[in-house]
């Protein structure tokens, strides 16, 4: 069996934990042979915003950039060294960074930023340089921004996907802009409110609330419309698109039972592969449901049993019965879970005591490593850059928790850093458009 590669140079590791108010994030940048800090970076922003860490935080090749306010509550971009966080260039934004949406690749930063007073907005590009201002579009007739997105990989036509509210009209909108020059291509209003999207170069994916769409990147134009699947997690594998849904309700009746969709659609034309569902938990996403893919199969964990299924057949390739938390990783050909002993009463808390590793090719046991049992129920955070992450996933002590690297092959631990905070998102380096 070939192993996962793991290669001399390992770039930092990029940690983002929430440090108290949903808006204040911290930056721990470790090394990953030693888990020792190269450098720490606390963001602050002035409004309690909800966009995810992607939007506040990239890593694209040796530079790291973060929107954050500074004491005086002046929001900046800033564009910091990946090794020793040497302050490489900032620019100011037009509003607190809590407000402002960030995507990049290898030659520019994006912005997504408010304009102060008013429900308009603009979106400006910034060389990966220097910092200077490439270009500004006009004012943009949007308040809130629900994602700002380049494509996976990116070629001499590159191009930027705008979410945005529509505050005056009340119309959710998806807008794709050229990247080079920042001039408008298209405008698509849609029905879902901060929808799950995803992008390739030339096609757009996303939920409507009750369908899957695919647009043309080009043009805007739709190209297909899957009627009946929502989509709230949408995750694209080569020509295969997996849709995955949870109900949810404000109000449920007493007798409603929330049943979990697993779809899977084939990206030229939104044909059918196959479907499967669940009966799921109340208030609990994810939790009864889980899944990894690689290019081939889908590793699906539902409550006590483990699959591997192919992506395009529904064929079962193995199966084992175990109790795994739904999280599950994949790296080279091995599958990363966190098991936990199946509960002798419906009150007794679920206390991960292990991590362990099987092999995607027959489920295959590798190895399993005990943890220490106690009331934080760690796990598996991340598998990145050849190391297995184990944190805890709920701490309930205030003060620093410790990060664990786990070695791939073996189990064994690697090291052992403190990180402030409740662990947000570990980012690797990315390449262009990453």
């Amino acid at each position: 069996m070939s192993q996962p590669v793991s290669l001399p140079y390992r770039p930092p590791l990029v940690v983002v934990s929430a440090t108290g108010a949903p808006s204040a994030l911290a930056i721990t940048v470790l090394n990953p042979q030693s888990g020792k800090q190269l450098w720490h970076f606390t963001s602050v922003s002035g409004t309690l915003d909800m966009l995810p860490v992607a939007q506040r935080v990239q890593v694209i090749g040796s530079t790291v950039y973060i929107t954050s306010d500074d004491a005086t509550g002046v929001g900046y971009l800033y564009a910091l060294q990946l090794d020793s966080g040497k302050q490489l260039w900032r620019v100011p934004l037009s509003a607190p960074a809590g407000a402002a949406c960030l995507a990049a690749d290898s030659h520019a930063a994006y912005i997504f930023a408010p304009r102060a007073g008013t429900n308009c907005a603009t979106l400006a590009a910034y060389a990966a340089t220097n910092g200077k201002r490439v270009w500004q579009t006009g004012v943009l007739p949007y308040q809130e921004c629900l994602g700002l997105k380049v494509p996976t990989m990116t070629f001499a036509n590159t191009w930027l996907l705008l979410q945005a509210d529509q505050l005056d009209g009340g119309s959710l909108n998806l807008l794709a802009f050229d990247a080079a020059t920042g001039k408008p291509r298209w405008n698509v209003p849609t029905n879902a409110y901060a929808g799950s999207v995803t992008i390739t170069n030339d096609r757009i994916f996303f939920d409507d609330g009750k369908n899957v769409v695919a647009l043309d990147a080009m043009t805007g134009e739709q190209f297909w419309v899957r009627h009946g699947v929502p989509g709230t997690k949408l995750t694209l594998v080569g020509d295969t698109l997996i849709a995955f849904s949870y109900p949810t309700c404000t109000a449920c009746p007493k007798n409603f039972v929330p049943t979990d969709t697993l779809t899977l659609l084939d990206v030229t034309n939104g044909a059918q592969l196959w479907q499967r569902q669940w009966h799921g938990t109340l208030g609990q996403p994810f939790y009864n449901v889980g899944f990894a893919n690689d290019a081939h199969r889908l590793y699906l964990v539902v409550d006590a049993q483990i699959q591997a299924i192919g992506l395009r057949t529904n064929r079962v390739a193995w199966s084992h019965s175990t109790y795994l938390l739904p999280q599950l990783f994949v790296q080279g050909e091995l599958l990363f879970g966190t098991w936990t002993p199946a509960p002798t009463t419906h009150s007794q808390p679920f206390i991960a005591d292990s991590i362990t590793a099987r092999r995607t090719l027959d489920g295959a046991s590798v190895w399993t490593t005990f943890l220490p049992m106690n009331e934080e129920r760690e796990g598996v955070i991340a598998v990145t850059d050849g190391l297995v992450l184990v944190s805890a996933a709920d701490p309930s002590a205030s003060g620093p928790i410790s990060l664990t690297a786990l070695d791939p092959l073996h189990g064994s631990t690697l090291w052992h850093a403190p990180v402030s905070g409740v662990i947000q998102a570990i980012l690797p380096a990315a390449g262009a458009g990453g």
